[in-house]
């Protein structure tokens, strides 16, 4: 049988061995041995927050749970547990419970790091906090004014300090992210081994940014790819920023004049290149703006040809800067459309819709210059047509104090024309060019130079391709305005020292014939050079004379001549009467030479007589 000596010393420690050795004296109860252990009581616990099965437990008493029992985050399972005073608290153990310094192992899905109430889980480093875990009211981050910061019960992450992440083949920029004094987010990290990148907010209070860096020591793109599994290459690139410049469906700048913008679509079923839309109760518009104000700056809005390039098969549309110095395409501050190439073609692309130029000013109604109509109808100064006959070409100066509507200019060492051509061969067809009246009209108080066509029988103003020049309304006057030049008709030919036939000089003489060259005067009121040809008459009957007739010849019979009564409708006509019979013949009366009054023409002779308006006298 085993000997238990149990000693106690005087200060009332208790000692319990198999040697007598005395007590510890710093133990209430020194138990020794080499083969047998401390047995504590069992008892199985119903939950942590349950005192029973013991009644009334004091605090720190021990005891050894046998049963697994209750539920989260009340349960128990088998192994020691002290109370607390209010609950029964589990011993660690570093196999099941406990995580220790260096590691667990045996765990299950069920094991956790972490609190089984609403408390946050807090790692803390020199006891300040690195890392949160819990329910967003629970860590005090619901802000309840702001969206997405208002779900108490949200799970939440809260990482109190910077992040840096390992890069093993990083000379320098480590990964990390972190936040600075102003409460700007940053990701920072290496790009390359020597370079980096950096993106995140930026700024100050109410002056906030966001922003993106690239680069080190050289030109490094910031590149955009999206991802397609099945495609190849499942990778492609569709935008990139490098150097202060952006690339859209392109990798590759202009080597020569890299683009700030380059939009490549590649081959595309799509031929909207770039779209650009907004809403405003004003212009909306895209803005080119050369801040420069050399002496060749401007700004421009280019389309080029697949052909082209910056010197040919493109469309321009600018404007120079205010310095610009040039020549080319205007002045300073001048804009312009031009082309360089082939043709440059301007128009409408609606039926029934004008082109419209305007000058001085956005008001159509008030600075409308020129329009050509959806019928292709030019209008200068107007915006309307005539409705029955509407112009080709129509100029309309309003009132103005130009007397110039037209005017045509060149320099030629030929003809220099404004031509109309009919091109019809009708029957009425002609070209006429037409002044008209205030008051004029198609068919009244118009004068017309024209030429009929080539088939024309209409029987007005002659024939095929005969000219005219009338006018219908009141009086046609012909002449010239200045003193001491002629007024010169010519026939067979446009050489006026062969082909003049008629000239009215400067004070009103009219030579017939006369001129054989440009220099030669007319004499007289009339000077005819060379033969005369007047109307003749032979009469064997009585005959009444007007203004058809100028020499009456008597063959026979015995005719009374009757002269038209003096008067200003016949002042000035001269008849010559011959009579060629055995007898006298009676005429109406005249005055003979000698001033008295005379009614016969004597036998075989000839008189001639004038009208002076009042009575007719011999005069040869």
């Amino acid at each position: 049988m085993l000997l238990i000596i149990v000693q106690m010393a005087s200060a009332q420690n208790i000692g319990i061995n198999t040697t007598g050795a005395t007590p510890d004296a710093s133990a209430m109860l020194d138990i020794v041995s080499s083969s047998k252990g401390l047995l504590i009581p069992r008892v199985a616990l119903t939950a942590t927050n349950a005192a029973g099965p013991i009644t009334s437990p004091t605090t720190s008493l021990l005891v050894y749970n046998t049963a697994t029992a209750g539920t989260t985050p009340n349960n128990v399972s088998p192994g020691y547990y002290f109370w607390n005073g209010s609950a029964w608290i589990a011993f660690s153990s570093a196999s099941n419970t406990a995580w220790t310094l260096s590691g667990n192992t045996g765990l299950t899905t069920s094991n956790f790091i972490g609190t089984g109430d609403d408390k946050a889980l807090i790692f803390k480093s020199n006891n300040a906090s690195f890392l949160e875990f819990g329910r967003r009211q629970t860590l005090g981050l619901t802000q309840s004014s702001y969206t997405d910061y208002t779900d108490d019960n949200e799970k939440v992450t809260y990482v109190r300090s910077a992040l840096q992440f390992e890069a093993a083949n990083a000379s320098f920029y480590k990964p990390k992210m972190w936040t600075d004094a102003n409460g700007n987010f940053r990701v920072k990290g290496s790009s390359a081994g020597t370079d980096y990148f950096e993106y995140g907010s930026t700024g100050t209070s109410n002056n906030g940014g966001f922003e993106f860096i690239i680069g080190d020591d050289g030109d490094e793109p910031m590149v955009f790819k999206s991802y397609c599994y099945n495609c190849v290459p499942t990778l492609s690139e569709i935008m990139r920023l490098q150097s202060g410049r952006m690339a859209v469906g392109s990798n590759a700048f202009d080597a020569t004049n890299p683009e700030k913008l380059l939009i490549d679509a590649g081959t595309t079923t799509s031929y909207n290149l770039m779209t650009g839309k907004g809403s405003i109760n004003n212009y909306l518009q895209i803005n080119v703006k050369n801040g420069s104000s050399g002496a060749a700056a401007s700004s421009d809005l280019v389309a080029t040809a697949d052909n082209g390039s910056e010197s040919t098969n493109y469309v321009d549309l600018g404007i120079n800067g205010s310095g610009n110095s040039s020549g080319a395409m205007g002045g300073p501050d001048d804009a312009y459309l031009y082309n360089v190439g082939q043709n440059l073609l301007i128009g409408t692309g609606s039926a029934s819709k004008a082109l419209v130029f305007m000058t001085g000013g956005t008001t159509q109604s008030t600075n409308e210059r020129m329009r050509i109509d959806g019928d292709g109808s030019v209008g200068i100064g107007t915006s309307s047509f005539n409705a029955t006959n509407p112009e080709q070409f129509v100029v309309d100066a309003g009132t103005t104090t130009s007397v110039n509507a037209i005017v045509g200019k060149g320099n030629i060492n030929s003809y220099l024309q404004l031509n109309i051509q009919n091109q019809s061969n009708g029957t009425s067809a002609s070209s006429d060019v037409v002044a008209t009246a205030d008051n004029g009209s198609e068919t009244t108080n118009y004068v017309d130079m024209g030429i009929n066509g080539s088939n024309n029988t209409s029987g007005i103003m002659g024939g095929a391709d005969d000219a005219y020049l009338y006018n219908i309304g009141q009086n046609f006057l012909i002449g010239t305005g200045t003193a001491a030049k002629s007024l010169i008709f010519m026939t067979g030919g446009t050489s006026q020292s062969s082909n003049e036939r008629m000239r009215i000089d400067g004070n009103g003489k009219l030579g017939i014939g006369t001129v054989g060259n440009t220099s030669s005067a007319v004499n007289s009121t009339l000077e005819v050079a060379g033969s005369v040809a007047y109307n003749i008459t032979t009469t064997g009957s009585n005959l009444t004379l007007d203004a058809t007739h100028y020499t009456v010849i008597i063959t026979s019979g015995t005719p009374t001549i009757t002269l038209p009564a003096a008067s200003s409708s016949n002042a000035r006509r001269i008849y010559v009467i011959v009579n060629q019979t055995g007898t006298s013949r009676t005429i109406s009366t005249y005055k003979d030479f000698g001033g008295n009054n005379a009614t016969t023409i004597p036998t075989v002779s000839s008189i001639t007589i004038q009208s002076n308006g009042t009575s007719w006298y011999r005069i040869q």
